[in-house]
């Protein structure tokens, strides 16, 4: 063999050495790297875990959903009936407001895509649905305006919504719904209030208000949830001076407020007995209440 040709075949030999050399070395860097991944997979799993697990220690309080239009979004104003019920149950349950000035039953219904996932996973214990006063309105043409029709059927979608999410999650503890009618309507004073506005009539009726009502009623004994008939109990409660209730002829003033507010509470102490705060019963004033329960017809609690 001659030099030349022995000289090439050490340089092939060296060239094979150094390729082997490298594709081992490259060989246990990856599965380094990958020892590594798995690694760091679990680690973000253990993570991942035991947030869960924080989540689920730290999740001692019921929830409370309380879905509606304006009636409800006064949660921010002192004295309201949702300030109220927090009071009452101060620092035992999680209060989640969700309502909205001008909201209808459609606008109720459509803004559960984005609730729901707020809640993160939370179940309520409670969920109050205060809607109708605006689907009631009495022109057809106001964007508020939802049919009878579509208002049942609009309560009805929400109702299984929030029963399947609670499925969803598995929750070990059950979800009480409560329907609340709209409340009366003092013509007179709704009268005066939409003087000079858009609306130089008045724009709702008291019966029309009443027939709303009666649509949620047979809603929540078809479904089998509860209602409070807020309509009833402030004739009941108010006869002829059922106005002092209503600011504008729609919204509540003060005793309006409380009288809601006593009247959930009552209810809840009468047929939701787990969710009953610990306060002084003196506190929640006899009611003679129009509730619908699940199970039977429309029943008169004296309280």
């Amino acid at each position: 063999m001659s030099t030349r040709q022995l000289v090439s075949l050490l340089s092939l030999l060296l060239l094979q050495t150094a390729i082997a050399v490298h594709v081992g070395t490259h060989k246990t860097h990856l599965a380094s790297s990958l020892q590594q991944d798995d690694l760091n997979n679990e680690e973000a799993d253990r993570v991942q875990q035991e947030s869960r697990d924080v989540v689920s220690v730290t999740r001692t309080k019921d929830t409370f959903l309380l879905l509606g239009d304006s009636l409800t979004q006064t949660c921010f104003e002192d004295g309201s009936w949702i300030s109220q019920l927090g009071h009452a149950y101060s620092e035992k349950v999680d209060i989640i407001c969700r309502g909205v000035g001008g909201y209808n039953s459609r606008n109720l219904l459509l803004s559960l895509d984005t609730v729901l996932p707020s809640l993160n996973g939370a179940v309520p214990s409670l969920i109050t649905i205060f809607i109708g006063a605006n689907d009631a309105v009495l022109s057809s043409s106001e964007p508020q305006f939802i049919h009878v029709d579509e208002y049942k059927q609009n309560l009805v979608e929400m109702i299984n919504r929030l029963k399947n999410y609670a499925k969803d999650q598995a929750a070990t503890k059950p979800t009480h719904i409560i329907l609340i009618t709209p409340p009366p309507i003092h013509e007179a004073k709704r009268a005066m209030s939409c003087q000079g506005t858009y609306n130089p009539e008045t724009d709702r009726s008291d019966e029309n208000a009443h027939r709303y009502g009666l649509a949620m009623k047979e809603v929540a004994q078809s479904m089998g949830v509860f209602c409070i008939n807020l309509w009833e109990q402030m004739h009941a409660q108010g006869g002829d001076n059922y106005g002092d209730y209503l600011s504008d002829g729609l919204h509540f003033t003060s005793s309006g407020q409380t009288l809601l507010a006593r009247s959930l509470l009552a209810f809840i102490q009468e047929n939701i007995k787990e969710l009953v705060p610990a306060v002084d019963t003196d506190a929640v004033h006899a009611q003679t209440m129009s509730v619908d329960v699940p199970e039977g017809p429309e029943k008169e609690f004296d309280m």
